[in-house]
């Protein structure tokens, strides 16, 4: 009698079972959260991490969108609370120290250099500016006058009246 051999082959019934369980698997959506006590760096490189593995094994992968609207919102509730806790600090100090600071601050800055640089670099680009001017006024009057008429400081042409005309206008182009 001959010996009847097992077939190696799995049964079709279970193949087609795990396939459409596969199936299932495959259609229904991930979620995965990173949560963490603070935002940064390291939570978002984690997740670019396994959104690139995801796509490397061919499922899609939506993310990074919602971590920096995140991120970014996070950082601006920190900042305003950082600027709110100065500022009601600040306004402690002042109670402290007796001046009337319910409503508005009134301490001076306390680094005023970078005021200062500013108003100094815009003192010397209105000299500058004035410079220019008076430069073309002088070419100006120069044209239209001639070179004995020019009004440079107290040095003026001849008394007649062209210089006086021209001084005018030289002052009134001034103003």
């Amino acid at each position: 009698m001959a010996e009847r051999l097992e077939d190696p082959r799995p049964a079709p019934e279970r193949l087609l079972a795990e396939a459409h369980a596969s199936e299932r698997a495959a259609q229904r959506g991930k979620l995965k959260i990173l949560l963490g006590a603070a935002p940064g760096v390291g939570k978002t490189w984690r997740m670019l991490e396994i959104a690139g593995a995801r796509t490397r094994e061919g499922i899609d992968v939506v993310a990074g969108v919602v971590v920096t609207l995140l991120f970014l919102w996070i950082s601006h509730l920190a900042l305003l609370f950082g600027a709110e806790l100065d500022s009601e600090l600040e306004r402690r100090r002042e109670l402290r120290a007796g001046l009337p600071a319910e409503q508005t601050l009134q301490l001076p800055p306390r680094d005023t250099r970078t005021i200062h640089k500013a108003h100094r670099k815009r003192r010397r680009d209105l000299e500058r500016g004035r410079a220019v001017r008076m430069q073309a006024l002088r070419e100006q009057a120069h044209e239209r006058y001639g070179a004995g008429h020019v009004p440079s400081g107290d040095a003026g042409g001849a008394d007649d009246g062209s210089t006086t005309t021209a001084r005018r206008d030289y002052e009134e182009a001034r103003r």
